[in-house]
């Protein structure tokens, strides 16, 4: 389906699918409003997505490395650090901050995160207008 879909005139987008039968496979479709990109990226592996219409691909590849040195930082993956790695002011421009706020209004109004291991998976939502953090049990 996702090879074969034509999505001409639809706005560019990334979608994560997250297969839980068996071992847990993601499979990652990014439309850049040309051309379609299938990858499956290694379960094993942290990895941070940011908004292709949101971010330059400049700043795309900052907050990789933003993202990559906080790993070397934190060996101990866990959940409030991952968090407070998306709460973080990375640089003094707010602009392109993980933690986005743009003059023309537009900003981060949320943060999500998934928890996948060997014993449960779990979704994580940080409404941050009122501060309300929810926790979904998705196995």
């Amino acid at each position: 389906f996702l090879e074969k879909i034509d999505l001409t005139g639809v706005e560019p987008f990334t979608l994560l699918l997250i297969e839980f039968k068996g071992r847990t496979r993601i499979t990652e479709l990014i439309w850049d409003g040309i051309s379609k990109h299938l990858n499956i990226p290694d379960n094993g592996t942290p990895k941070i997505w940011s908004s292709a219409t949101l971010y330059s691909k400049a700043d795309r590849i900052q907050r990789i490395e933003w993202f990559n040195n906080w790993l070397k930082k934190y060996s101990d993956v866990d959940d409030s650090n991952i968090l407070n790695f998306h709460t973080a002011k990375h640089t003094g421009n707010c602009s392109s901050n993980v933690m986005m706020k743009r003059d023309n209004g537009i900003q981060t109004v949320s943060i999500s995160q998934v928890r996948i291991d060997e014993h449960n998976s779990k979704f994580f939502y940080f409404d941050l207008s009122d501060q309300i953090k929810t926790e979904i049990d998705i196995t």
